[in-house]
């Protein structure tokens, strides 16, 4: 059996002091924000880990290898309180040929430094109130209620909202509120080594991601449209607008990241190698790395209708490179061949190099 166990502290700190230029605003129109002030912030990690792995059964009649494992992290956090982080784990062989892997985990990431202390700035933005009269049927259902009750809270009504865009001077800074993001993974695979085929490894693995509370920092432009969209005024958005007593006019905002996202992905890796050995003309090694993007949603807020990045720019649906690597002696030769294949809309982008 194979274990592993230990602890970790760390310390992070941040500080920002503006300069006298910065604080008395001594630019050129519009050139500078608006609003700077000294801000600063730290959070400690204390983390205590062990890791296991378990070999079952080896050299058996119908198990040629059965091994299972297990990881487990805790954190504790001065910011966000306590996270765990674990998988379990497990390899089957019913002979030395042909192998069978697969994992079920959960993952966690806390905001860093700079999304919970980022300084305080000044921001500007258009606003197009969702509240106004034209503007409540290009919403969710709960548009009309909401939106007469956040204008009821300044004592304005739905004929006080502005028609027009206006312009608006806010706030963006970090969050000291902000979550841990969770997300949970499994994979399943299965790794070939035929010993007919002497230096010949192929795996192939298929994965699934979920990632949910993901930290993004919403457009200012859109936070009056997601207060008011939400089933209730009861969240994250409406407390970052700022409505003017008896017109409702939004005359301030703060724009902060918030757990609000969500990503989805799910795909297959490919990992093919040959290594050919002899006696004049050296070594070669063929390797064919690949994979297949079947999933890459987001969401960006509560609400939100999900957007698959599949065949996107950067994600392509198939990719492959393949990598000949010759040795002979002191000198490695290697050619790389990466191939960026698209199907669907993005087919007429596709590219080699």
């Amino acid at each position: 059996m194979q274990f592993s166990f230990g602890g970790e502290y760390r310390r992070e700190s941040s500080a920002f002091d503006p300069s006298d230029n910065l604080i008395n605003n001594r630019f050129a129109a519009f050139t500078e924000p608006t609003l700077f002030a000294p801000s600063g912030g730290a959070f400690d990690v204390k983390e205590a880990f062990g890791e296991l792995n378990a070999p079952l059964l080896k050299g058996q009649r119908l198990a040629e290898t059965l091994a299972v494992g297990a990881a487990y992290r805790f954190s504790h956090y001065s910011t966000i309180g306590d996270t765990n982080t674990w998988q379990v784990n497990g390899v089957y062989a019913l002979i030395k040929d042909i192998s069978f892997r697969g994992s079920y985990g959960k993952s966690v990431r806390a905001p860093n430094i700079s999304e919970l202390f980022q300084p305080a700035s000044g921001d500007s933005n258009f606003f197009i109130d969702p509240c106004a009269p034209g503007e409540l049927g290009h919403g969710t259902q709960y548009r009309a209620a909401n939106c007469a009750a956040v204008l009821s809270a300044v004592g304005a009504t739905i004929s006080d909202a502005l028609q027009t865009p206006n312009n608006t001077v806010g706030v963006r800074s970090g969050n000291t509120a902000l979550r841990a993001e969770a997300a949970t993974t499994w994979t399943a695979g299965v790794v070939l080594r035929p010993r007919f085929l002497h230096g010949f490894t192929a795996s192939l693995d298929w994965y699934d991601i979920n990632l949910r509370d993901a930290i993004n920092t919403p457009v200012p432009s859109q936070l009056a449209t997601l207060c008011v969209d939400q089933p209730t005024i009861a969240n994250q958005f409406c407390t970052s607008i700022i409505r003017a007593p008896n017109t409702g006019v939004i005359n301030g905002y703060t724009v902060q990241p918030q757990n609000v996202a969500s990503f989805r992905t799910a795909g297959a890796d490919l990992n093919v190698d040959y290594v050919v050995h002899t006696a004049r003309v050296g070594t070669f090694d063929l390797r064919l790395v690949g994979g297949y993007l079947n999933r890459l949603e987001f969401i960006g807020s509560p609400g939100a209708a999900p957007t698959n990045n599949v065949d996107q720019p950067g994600a392509p649906k198939f990719n492959f490179t393949f990598s000949p690597t010759r040795s002979v002696g002191g000198l490695t030769i290697t050619y790389n061949l990466p191939p960026t294949i698209c199907a669907g809309p993005m087919a007429r982008a596709r590219s080699t190099s």
